[in-house]
Protein backbone atom coordinates (compact mmCIF):
# COMPACT_ATOMS: atom_id res chain seq x y z
CA UNK A 1 0.00 0.00 0.00
CA UNK A 2 2.70 2.33 1.09
CA UNK A 3 4.86 1.32 -2.20
CA UNK A 4 1.59 2.27 -4.48
CA UNK A 5 1.53 5.81 -2.68
CA UNK A 6 4.95 6.32 -3.40
CA UNK A 7 5.08 5.66 -6.83
CA UNK A 8 2.07 7.65 -7.39
CA UNK A 9 3.98 10.44 -6.41
CA UNK A 10 6.92 9.39 -8.77
CA UNK A 11 5.39 8.63 -11.79
CA UNK A 12 2.84 11.89 -11.48
CA UNK A 13 5.49 13.69 -13.47
CA UNK A 14 6.15 11.48 -15.88
CA UNK A 15 3.12 9.34 -16.23
CA UNK A 16 -0.06 10.91 -14.71
CA UNK A 17 -2.18 7.86 -15.79
CA UNK A 18 0.62 5.27 -13.79
CA UNK A 19 0.47 7.91 -10.81
CA UNK A 20 -3.66 7.71 -11.34
CA UNK A 21 -4.00 3.98 -11.22
CA UNK A 22 -1.36 3.38 -8.18
CA UNK A 23 -3.25 5.36 -6.31
CA UNK A 24 -6.39 4.16 -6.63
CA UNK A 25 -5.02 0.67 -5.89
CA UNK A 26 -3.42 1.99 -2.37
CA UNK A 27 -7.06 3.17 -1.82
CA UNK A 28 -8.51 -0.22 -2.68
CA UNK A 29 -6.16 -2.52 -1.04
CA UNK A 30 -7.77 -0.98 2.20
CA UNK A 31 -10.66 -2.91 1.58
CA UNK A 32 -13.99 -2.38 3.40
CA UNK A 33 -14.14 -1.84 6.75
CA UNK A 34 -16.79 -4.95 7.45
CA UNK A 35 -14.39 -7.23 5.26
CA UNK A 36 -12.09 -9.32 7.62
CA UNK A 37 -8.59 -8.44 5.65
CA UNK A 38 -9.16 -4.73 5.52
CA UNK A 39 -6.67 -2.31 7.02
CA UNK A 40 -8.42 -1.01 10.01
CA UNK A 41 -5.47 1.81 11.59
CA UNK A 42 -7.76 4.56 10.69
CA UNK A 43 -4.33 6.97 10.39
CA UNK A 44 -3.55 4.61 7.24
CA UNK A 45 -6.59 4.61 5.62
CA UNK A 46 -6.58 8.65 5.58
CA UNK A 47 -3.09 8.94 4.52
CA UNK A 48 -4.11 6.34 1.75
CA UNK A 49 -7.06 8.68 0.83
CA UNK A 50 -5.34 11.65 0.85
CA UNK A 51 -3.09 10.41 -1.13
CA UNK A 52 -5.99 9.71 -3.72
CA UNK A 53 -6.83 13.08 -3.46
CA UNK A 54 -3.93 15.19 -4.01
CA UNK A 55 -3.32 12.92 -7.12
CA UNK A 56 -6.83 13.57 -8.56
CA UNK A 57 -6.43 17.16 -7.58
CA UNK A 58 -3.07 17.76 -8.84
CA UNK A 59 -4.19 15.66 -12.50
CA UNK A 60 -7.26 18.11 -12.68
CA UNK A 61 -6.28 21.19 -11.78
CA UNK A 62 -3.16 20.67 -14.61
CA UNK A 63 -6.48 19.80 -17.19
CA UNK A 64 -4.50 16.77 -16.83
CA UNK A 65 -5.82 13.79 -20.07
CA UNK A 66 -6.05 10.76 -19.13
CA UNK A 67 -6.68 7.85 -21.63
CA UNK A 68 -10.21 6.34 -22.86
CA UNK A 69 -9.53 3.67 -21.22
CA UNK A 70 -9.55 4.41 -17.82
CA UNK A 71 -12.69 6.06 -18.30
CA UNK A 72 -12.51 9.36 -18.64
CA UNK A 73 -13.18 9.99 -14.70
CA UNK A 74 -14.14 13.24 -13.22
CA UNK A 75 -10.61 13.98 -11.41
CA UNK A 76 -12.00 17.08 -8.85
CA UNK A 77 -15.13 14.97 -8.02
CA UNK A 78 -12.92 11.73 -7.25
CA UNK A 79 -10.34 14.20 -5.23
CA UNK A 80 -13.66 15.61 -3.31
CA UNK A 81 -14.66 11.80 -2.80
CA UNK A 82 -11.41 10.57 -1.11
CA UNK A 83 -10.98 13.88 1.21
CA UNK A 84 -14.69 12.61 2.61
CA UNK A 85 -13.11 9.31 3.35
CA UNK A 86 -10.16 10.57 4.64
CA UNK A 87 -12.75 12.66 7.10
CA UNK A 88 -11.99 15.89 5.17
CA UNK A 89 -15.07 17.24 4.95
CA UNK A 90 -13.84 20.85 4.44
CA UNK A 91 -11.35 19.92 1.96
CA UNK A 92 -13.06 18.15 0.00
CA UNK A 93 -15.64 21.77 -0.05
CA UNK A 94 -12.81 23.33 -1.05
CA UNK A 95 -11.56 20.73 -3.91
CA UNK A 96 -14.76 21.37 -5.30
CA UNK A 97 -14.99 24.64 -5.39
CA UNK A 98 -11.79 24.90 -7.29
CA UNK A 99 -13.00 22.61 -9.70
CA UNK A 100 -15.90 24.56 -10.21
CA UNK A 101 -13.62 27.60 -10.92
CA UNK A 102 -11.45 25.89 -13.21
CA UNK A 103 -14.94 24.92 -15.37
CA UNK A 104 -16.75 27.48 -15.21
CA UNK A 105 -17.25 29.45 -18.36
CA UNK A 106 -15.98 33.13 -19.09
CA UNK A 107 -19.59 34.47 -17.89
CA UNK A 108 -19.63 32.09 -14.97
CA UNK A 109 -15.97 32.83 -13.50
CA UNK A 110 -16.69 35.74 -11.31
CA UNK A 111 -19.62 33.53 -9.61
CA UNK A 112 -17.25 30.68 -9.17
CA UNK A 113 -14.68 32.78 -8.27
CA UNK A 114 -16.58 34.28 -5.00
CA UNK A 115 -18.19 31.07 -4.05
CA UNK A 116 -14.32 30.11 -3.68
CA UNK A 117 -13.38 33.01 -1.55
CA UNK A 118 -15.98 32.52 0.37
CA UNK A 119 -15.53 29.07 1.33
CA UNK A 120 -11.60 28.81 1.45
CA UNK A 121 -11.20 31.23 4.41
CA UNK A 122 -14.00 28.80 6.36
CA UNK A 123 -12.34 25.72 5.98
CA UNK A 124 -8.38 27.08 6.20
CA UNK A 125 -7.47 24.73 8.82
CA UNK A 126 -8.10 21.29 6.60
CA UNK A 127 -5.75 22.37 3.64
CA UNK A 128 -3.35 20.56 2.29
CA UNK A 129 0.17 22.12 1.26
CA UNK A 130 -0.57 20.30 -2.06
CA UNK A 131 -4.01 22.31 -2.68
CA UNK A 132 -1.84 25.92 -1.64
CA UNK A 133 1.15 24.95 -3.80
CA UNK A 134 -0.75 24.28 -6.66
CA UNK A 135 -3.07 26.94 -7.13
CA UNK A 136 -0.28 29.32 -6.36
CA UNK A 137 0.15 29.45 -9.76
CA UNK A 138 -3.72 30.79 -10.87
CA UNK A 139 -3.59 32.87 -7.14
CA UNK A 140 -2.90 36.18 -9.26
CA UNK A 141 -5.56 35.35 -12.27
CA UNK A 142 -8.11 34.91 -9.52
CA UNK A 143 -7.06 37.98 -7.37
CA UNK A 144 -7.03 40.17 -10.84
CA UNK A 145 -10.71 38.84 -11.93
CA UNK A 146 -12.18 39.40 -8.25
CA UNK A 147 -10.81 42.79 -7.96
CA UNK A 148 -11.58 44.15 -10.97
CA UNK A 149 -15.24 43.35 -10.24
CA UNK A 150 -15.23 44.88 -6.85
CA UNK A 151 -16.16 48.45 -7.54
CA UNK A 152 -19.11 47.47 -10.61
CA UNK A 153 -22.07 47.24 -8.56
CA UNK A 154 -22.81 49.41 -5.98
CA UNK A 155 -25.32 47.63 -4.19
CA UNK A 156 -23.84 44.68 -3.11
CA UNK A 157 -20.01 46.41 -2.81
CA UNK A 158 -19.29 46.71 0.93
CA UNK A 159 -20.94 42.89 0.96
CA UNK A 160 -18.06 41.79 -1.99
CA UNK A 161 -15.29 43.57 0.02
CA UNK A 162 -15.88 41.58 2.99
CA UNK A 163 -14.83 38.24 1.40
CA UNK A 164 -11.23 39.72 0.57
CA UNK A 165 -9.29 39.99 4.15
CA UNK A 166 -10.14 36.31 4.52
CA UNK A 167 -9.49 35.33 1.42
CA UNK A 168 -6.05 36.85 1.01
CA UNK A 169 -4.95 35.65 4.78
CA UNK A 170 -6.07 31.63 3.90
CA UNK A 171 -3.94 32.78 -0.15
CA UNK A 172 -1.12 33.95 1.91
CA UNK A 173 -1.43 37.38 -0.39
CA UNK A 174 1.86 39.28 1.07
CA UNK A 175 0.59 42.72 -0.37
CA UNK A 176 -2.91 41.64 1.26
CA UNK A 177 -3.18 45.40 3.62
CA UNK A 178 -2.12 47.72 0.38
CA UNK A 179 -4.26 45.02 -2.53
CA UNK A 180 -7.25 45.92 0.30
CA UNK A 181 -6.75 49.75 0.43
CA UNK A 182 -6.51 49.95 -3.04
CA UNK A 183 -10.11 47.94 -3.12
CA UNK A 184 -11.71 50.07 -1.01
CA UNK A 185 -10.51 53.09 -2.33
CA UNK A 186 -11.51 52.33 -5.80
CA UNK A 187 -15.27 51.53 -4.08
CA UNK A 188 -15.86 54.61 -2.81
CA UNK A 189 -15.42 56.71 -5.42
CA UNK A 190 -18.02 54.21 -7.44
CA UNK A 191 -20.29 54.82 -4.24
CA UNK A 192 -20.22 58.02 -3.99
CA UNK A 193 -20.54 58.52 -8.07
CA UNK A 194 -23.78 56.30 -7.82
CA UNK A 195 -25.09 58.38 -4.48
CA UNK A 196 -24.85 55.12 -2.06
CA UNK A 197 -23.66 57.61 0.32
CA UNK A 198 -24.79 55.68 3.24
CA UNK A 199 -22.43 52.47 2.04
CA UNK A 200 -19.63 54.50 1.58
CA UNK A 201 -19.52 56.02 4.61
CA UNK A 202 -19.26 52.10 6.31
CA UNK A 203 -16.45 51.90 3.69
CA UNK A 204 -14.58 54.74 4.76
CA UNK A 205 -14.76 53.60 8.46
CA UNK A 206 -12.38 50.71 7.40
CA UNK A 207 -9.83 52.99 5.78
CA UNK A 208 -6.05 52.87 6.53
CA UNK A 209 -6.61 56.93 6.72
CA UNK A 210 -9.38 58.92 7.55
CA UNK A 211 -11.38 60.91 4.76
CA UNK A 212 -12.92 63.38 6.18
CA UNK A 213 -13.46 65.42 2.82
CA UNK A 214 -15.27 62.34 1.69
CA UNK A 215 -17.35 61.63 4.54
CA UNK A 216 -18.40 65.27 4.35
CA UNK A 217 -19.83 65.02 1.12
CA UNK A 218 -21.58 61.08 2.59
CA UNK A 219 -23.25 63.51 5.03
CA UNK A 220 -23.81 66.17 3.09
CA UNK A 221 -26.13 63.45 0.48
CA UNK A 222 -28.01 62.05 3.46
CA UNK A 223 -28.94 65.05 4.10
CA UNK A 224 -27.36 65.78 7.64
CA UNK A 225 -25.93 69.09 7.19
CA UNK A 226 -24.60 69.40 10.68
CA UNK A 227 -22.16 66.21 10.34
CA UNK A 228 -21.22 67.36 6.95
CA UNK A 229 -20.32 71.03 8.31
CA UNK A 230 -18.14 69.31 11.12
CA UNK A 231 -16.21 66.69 9.03
CA UNK A 232 -15.99 69.68 6.50
CA UNK A 233 -14.15 71.20 9.69
CA UNK A 234 -11.93 68.39 10.59
CA UNK A 235 -11.04 68.59 6.72
CA UNK A 236 -9.69 72.09 6.78
CA UNK A 237 -12.67 73.12 4.71
CA UNK A 238 -14.11 76.12 6.00
CA UNK A 239 -15.85 77.42 3.07
CA UNK A 240 -18.26 74.51 2.75
CA UNK A 241 -18.17 74.03 6.42
CA UNK A 242 -19.88 77.40 6.60
CA UNK A 243 -22.40 76.49 3.78
CA UNK A 244 -23.79 73.63 5.48
CA UNK A 245 -24.02 75.89 8.79
CA UNK A 246 -25.73 78.19 7.17
CA UNK A 247 -28.37 75.61 5.75
CA UNK A 248 -29.12 73.60 8.51
CA UNK A 249 -29.62 76.73 9.80
CA UNK A 250 -26.87 76.91 12.85
CA UNK A 251 -26.10 81.08 13.27
CA UNK A 252 -24.46 80.07 16.58
CA UNK A 253 -21.85 77.85 14.85
CA UNK A 254 -21.73 79.70 11.04
CA UNK A 255 -20.72 83.18 13.13
CA UNK A 256 -18.01 81.06 14.76
CA UNK A 257 -16.94 79.81 11.58
CA UNK A 258 -16.93 83.31 9.62
CA UNK A 259 -14.65 84.92 12.25
CA UNK A 260 -12.08 82.36 11.40
CA UNK A 261 -12.74 84.01 7.64
CA UNK A 262 -12.79 87.36 7.63
CA UNK A 263 -12.59 88.32 3.66
CA UNK A 264 -15.70 85.95 3.52
CA UNK A 265 -18.45 87.87 1.30
CA UNK A 266 -21.11 87.11 4.30
CA UNK A 267 -18.87 87.44 6.94
CA UNK A 268 -20.48 91.59 7.46
CA UNK A 269 -23.76 90.29 6.96
CA UNK A 270 -23.15 87.62 9.35
CA UNK A 271 -21.27 90.23 12.09
CA UNK A 272 -24.69 92.59 11.77
CA UNK A 273 -26.69 90.20 11.85
CA UNK A 274 -25.46 89.26 15.59
CA UNK A 275 -25.20 92.86 15.97
CA UNK A 276 -29.14 92.85 15.70
CA UNK A 277 -29.51 89.79 17.47
CA UNK A 278 -28.22 91.10 20.84
CA UNK A 279 -29.90 94.16 20.67
CA UNK A 280 -33.50 92.15 20.12
CA UNK A 281 -32.52 89.93 23.13
CA UNK A 282 -32.57 93.25 25.13
CA UNK A 283 -36.09 94.06 24.51
CA UNK A 284 -37.60 95.43 27.75
CA UNK A 285 -39.99 92.72 28.97
CA UNK A 286 -43.58 94.45 28.77
CA UNK A 287 -42.77 95.81 25.46
CA UNK A 288 -45.47 94.28 23.82
CA UNK A 289 -48.31 95.90 26.49
CA UNK A 290 -46.50 99.32 25.83
CA UNK A 291 -45.86 99.85 22.64
CA UNK A 292 -48.53 101.94 20.55
CA UNK A 293 -49.41 100.17 16.83
CA UNK A 294 -47.60 103.00 15.29
CA UNK A 295 -44.79 102.04 16.78
CA UNK A 296 -45.35 98.17 15.62
CA UNK A 297 -45.83 99.46 12.30
CA UNK A 298 -42.30 101.65 12.41
CA UNK A 299 -40.65 98.67 13.70
CA UNK A 300 -41.89 96.74 10.55
CA UNK A 301 -40.68 99.30 8.07
CA UNK A 302 -37.35 98.55 9.87
CA UNK A 303 -37.45 95.28 9.44
CA UNK A 304 -38.54 95.15 5.97
CA UNK A 305 -36.24 98.04 5.27
CA UNK A 306 -33.56 95.94 6.66
CA UNK A 307 -34.64 92.70 4.74
CA UNK A 308 -34.83 94.43 1.54
CA UNK A 309 -38.58 94.17 1.32
CA UNK A 310 -40.74 96.38 -0.72
CA UNK A 311 -44.65 96.17 -0.69
CA UNK A 312 -46.51 96.78 -3.19
CA UNK A 313 -48.78 99.28 -3.59
CA UNK A 314 -52.50 97.85 -3.93
CA UNK A 315 -54.23 98.46 -6.86
CA UNK A 316 -57.17 100.81 -6.65
CA UNK A 317 -60.12 98.28 -8.11
CA UNK A 318 -61.94 99.90 -10.83
CA UNK A 319 -65.15 101.73 -11.05
CA UNK A 320 -68.38 99.74 -11.06
CA UNK A 321 -70.01 100.55 -13.96
CA UNK A 322 -73.76 100.88 -13.94
CA UNK A 323 -76.53 99.21 -16.64
CA UNK A 324 -77.67 101.47 -18.98
CA UNK A 325 -81.45 101.53 -17.94
CA UNK A 326 -83.91 99.60 -20.72
CA UNK A 327 -86.22 102.09 -22.53
CA UNK A 328 -90.01 101.44 -22.27
CA UNK A 329 -91.72 101.33 -25.12
CA UNK A 330 -93.81 104.18 -26.23
CA UNK A 331 -97.03 102.61 -26.33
Amino acid sequence: MQRCQADARQYLEVKPEMAWSRAQQAATLLGRLDAPAAVTDQAVRDAAHLTLSEICFLLGVRHTRLPAELGNPDLFAEAAQAALQARRVGLAAVIRAIGRVHRAPSGDRLKALSELAYVLPRHKSELESWVLVEIAAQRQSWLETLESAAPVDPSNTEAFLQLFPAFYDALGVPDAAERLEGLRQRAIQVLLKDKYFDEALRVLAKVARREPKLEAVCHEGLGDLRGAAESFIEAGDLKNALRCFRAVPDFAAALQIVRRMPDHPAAASLEWLARLQSVISERPEKFTRTVTDAEKKILEAMLEQALGVKRRKPVPKPARKSRPKAERPPF
